[in-house]
C-alpha cells in the first residue's frame, strides 16, 4: 500500500473532485524487487497505456533512474511522447531502448527510424518499409522478430523463423537484434504445462538457430509472471508489466500498488425505507438510512459494474455502493455513521492505509476482470498527483505532456 499517510493525501487534494495519487517510491521499490528476483536478466519496463494508468513519463523516469535500459510501448505515439520527454535520444550516447511492440506499420516506418526505436516485426513488408527509410538516413535499425509459440496472436510460427531470418540480409537498413515470444498463461498455476510447452518451443528454436548461425544476440520470452515462476528459462530480458505496478502477487515477493485514488462527497441526505436509489431504481433502501453522493463515476473510470456490489472507504471503513454508478457520481450508504458526514469529505476508491485497503484485484474480482483493466481504466480526466517521500513532486493530466 502507498506509504503516504491518508491525512497527507487528503490535504493534498485541493479543489479536485477526484485524484489518483501515485507513489513514485513504491514504483522504484517494485522495480528493484523484480530486478533482484530476476537476477541475471535485464528488466524491460512496459510503460504502454500511460504505464498502466500511472503516467508513462513519470514511471519511465523512475525506472530509468533505478537502472532500466529497456522500455516497452504499444503505439508510435507513446514512443514519440517518451522520446520528447523522459527517454530522449542523443547521438553518440547510450540511449534508453524503446521496444515498439505492436505498431510497426509502413505508415510509421519513418518515425520508427527517426526515433531510433526497436520495432517488433513479423512480416517482410514491415522490414522493407523500415529498410527504405533507414538506408536514406544511413543508419541500421535493430529489429526484434515475434515468434508465435502458441498464443496465436502476433508473430510467425517457429518453423518459419529460420527462412525469415535468412532472408533479412536483403534489407540493408535493418539488423536482427532479438527474437521474442509472449507467454499466455505464466501466471496461471493450472496451466503450467502449456507455459512449459511454449518455453520448450522457444528453446528448441534457439538451438536450431544457433546451429545455423542465425541466432540474434537477444532472446526474450518472459513477462513478470514468467520471470518469477520460470526464472531459469532461456533469455536475457524479462518484459515486466503489471508487476512494476503491484497488480499481481507472488509468495514471498512484496510488490505493492502505488495508486491511491480518492474522491469527495458532494451531498449527504437522509432517505426513508423503500426509497429507490439511482438510475432505474435498481436498489431500494431496506430501512431508513443516510446516503452520501460521491463525485466520481464511470466517466472517471470507476467501473459501473461495481453498482450495488462494490465498496469505498469512508473514514477508514468500507461502506457499500448502492444503486447504479452514474457517469460522474456514485452513491454510498453511510447509515452506520451516527455522527454527521460532511460536504467535501473524502473517500478512498482504490488504496487505503494499514487498517483498511481496497486493492485493484479486489475491484477487478467484483467486476469479473483483471487489475490491469482497473489501472488502465482510470480516466485521463482524473489528475495524477505524483508523490515521493510524502511530498508532491508533480501534477499532470495524463495524455498531456507540455
Amino acid at each position: 500500500m502507498p506509504i503516504c499517510s491518508s491525512d497527507f493525501l487528503s490535504n493534498s487534494m485541493c479543489d479536485e473532485r477526484t485524484v489518483a495519487f501515485v507513489d513514485l517510491d513504491i514504483l522504484q521499490e517494485n522495480y528493484n524487487i523484480l530486478a533482484e528476483s530476476c537476477k541475471g536478466k535485464e528488466i524491460l519496463c512496459a510503460v504502454k497505456s500511460e504505464a498502466y494508468g500511472h503516467g508513462s513519463i513519470e514511471a519511465s523516469q523512475v525506472f530509468r533512474k533505478a537502472g532500466a535500459r529497456w522500455f516497452g510501448v504499444a503505439s508510435i505515439s507513446e514512443a514519440e511522447m517518451l522520446r520528447k520527454t523522459s527517454l530522449k535520444f542523443e547521438e553518440k550516447a547510450e540511449n534508453p531502448r524503446i521496444l515498439l511492440m505492436s505498431d510497426t506499420t509502413k505508415r510509421n516506418a519513418q518515425k520508427i527510424v527517426s526515433l531510433r526505436l526497436d520495432p517488433v516485426v513479423w512480416t517482410h513488408q514491415q522490414l522493407s518499409a523500415i529498410s527504405d527509410y533507414a538506408k536514406s538516413e544511413g543508419v541500421k535499425i535493430r529489429i526484434h522478430l515475434k515468434v508465435d509459440t502458441g498464443m496465436n496472436r502476433l508473430g510467425i510460427y517457429p518453423g518459419e523463423v529460420p527462412d525469415f531470418l535468412s532472408s533479412i540480409s536483403q534489407f540493408e537498413g535493418v539488423v536482427v537484434d532479438g527474437i521474442m515470444t509472449h507467454l499466455s498463461s505464466a501466471d496461471d498455476p493450472l496451466d503450467v504445462n502449456f507455459t512449459k510447452q511454449q518455453l520448450s518451443s522457444m528453446e528448441s528454436l534457439v538451438v536450431q538457430l544457433r546451429e545455423r548461425d542465425l541466432l540474434p544476440p537477444l532472446v526474450h520470452s518472459l513477462n513478470t509472471a514468467g520471470g518469477i515462476n520460470f526464472p531459469d528459462s532461456i533469455g536475457s530480458i524479462v518484459r515486466a508489466g503489471i508487476g512494476l505496478y503491484g497488480g499481481i502477487g507472488f509468495e514471498g515477493i512484496n510488490l505493492r500498488e502505488s495508486i491511491t485514488w480518492k474522491s469527495k462527497i458532494v451531498q449527504v441526505k437522509n432517505v426513508v425505507s423503500g426509497s429507490r436509489i439511482g438510475y432505474n431504481g435498481t436498489y431500494r433502501m431496506g430501512k431508513d438510512g443516510k446516503l452520501a453522493i460521491v463525485s466520481v463515476g464511470y466517466g472517471d473510470g470507476f467501473p459501473r459494474l461495481l453498482s450495488s456490489r462494490g465498496y469505498v472507504l469512508c473514514r477508514g471503513k468500507k461502506v457499500p455502493i448502492v444503486g447504479r454508478i452514474s457517469m460522474d457520481l456514485t452513491i454510498i450508504d453511510v447509515s452506520e455513521f451516527r455522527e454527521d458526514i460532511n460536504f467535501g469529505e473524502e473517500v478512498v476508491l482504490l488504496g487505503g492505509d494499514s487498517k483498511e485497503f481496497i486493492s485493484a484485484k479486489e475491484l477487478a474480482d467484483s467486476c469479473e476482470t483483471i487489475s490491469y483493466e482497473i489501472f488502465c481504466g482510470i480516466s485521463h480526466r482524473v489528475p495524477r498527483v505524483y508523490m515521493s517521500k510524502e511530498k508532491i513532486q508533480k501534477k499532470r493530466i495524463i495524455g498531456q505532456y507540455i
